[in-house]
């Protein structure tokens, strides 16, 4: 309950492909599963049933129909052999068709599909390796929007996805506050985390069951020990007697600026 239904798939089918390749290693030929009737049965039913849902929650019409009756159709083939997993001559039909399905999905994937390059050639990707390299023993950063982007830069991001929570951080943005129960039901997630600067106290919030928004003034930001900022606002507005942020980088609306107290 504390994440989307979506992100839970991921694990989740994951954990389905390990179970399906423990099977096909471990099972005996003589442990029957179901006879070949049944399997058809059963496989016709899940396939319509998964088929279904596909179509229903393909809100962009990427598969349209053709591509989609034909994952059926291969659905369907899939699921007869995989509930016939015990025979030989299924399973090494199985492998045979899991194969390229599992080539064709790992070659669509963006990093092969298109290269690295825009982590690479973007003048703010190099401007971040630069600092970094420049500064390695001061390398901790905030980022106000995409911060993963700037983690695969070489920064050292507060803000990146918490896979799990940043225990040290919270104490530090919420003090007395870190042991309300309010508080720990909030930040006691796997989180992406969003970021406002602010003039008032810090604080956070709950945006969605896996986004948190933290407020963050100068005196928090300098207990946090942070560096440097990535923002889109314009931080010389929330500027104090005791944290100042002097702009180092300028550009498509980009600000990287470096924390100075």
């Amino acid at each position: 309950y504390m994440a989307p239904a979506t992100r839970v798939a991921v694990p989740l089918g994951f954990l389905q492909i390990l179970l399906m390749i423990y099977v096909m290693g471990n099972i005996k030929e003589e442990e029957k599963i179901f006879s070949k009737n049944i399997a058809v049965i059963l496989a016709l039913i899940f396939s319509t049933v998964i088929l279904n849902i596909a179509i229903k929650t393909d809100v962009e019409h990427i598969l349209g129909n053709l591509k989609s009756y034909i994952c059926g159709i291969i659905l369907f083939f899939e699921i007869c052999l995989l509930l016939n997993i015990n025979s030989k001559k299924s399973k090494g039909i199985l492998i045979a068709i899991l194969i390229p399905i599992a080539l064709l999905n790992g070659a669509t994937v963006n990093p092969i599909h298109r290269g690295i390059s825009v982590l690479t050639d973007k003048p703010v990707a190099k401007e971040v390796n630069k600092i970094v390299k420049e500064d390695e023993d001061n390398n901790l950063w905030l980022v106000e929007s995409f911060p993963n982007y700037y983690l695969a830069s070489g920064a050292k991001v507060l803000n990146s996805v918490n896979t799990y929570p940043n225990f040290d951080m919270y104490k530090v943005i919420l003090e007395e506050r870190y042991d309300n129960e309010e508080y720990k039901k909030i930040y006691n997630r796997y989180a992406h985390i969003y970021l406002q600067f602010t003039t008032e106290e810090s604080d956070i919030g709950l945006l969605f069951p896996d986004a948190i928004l933290i407020k963050l003034n100068p005196e928090t930001i300098k207990k946090l020990g942070v560096k440097y900022i990535v923002a889109n606002s314009n931080l010389e507005d929330i500027s104090t007697q005791n944290v100042t942020f002097d702009k180092i980088y300028d550009e498509y609306d980009i600000h990287i600026y470096k924390v100075i107290y």
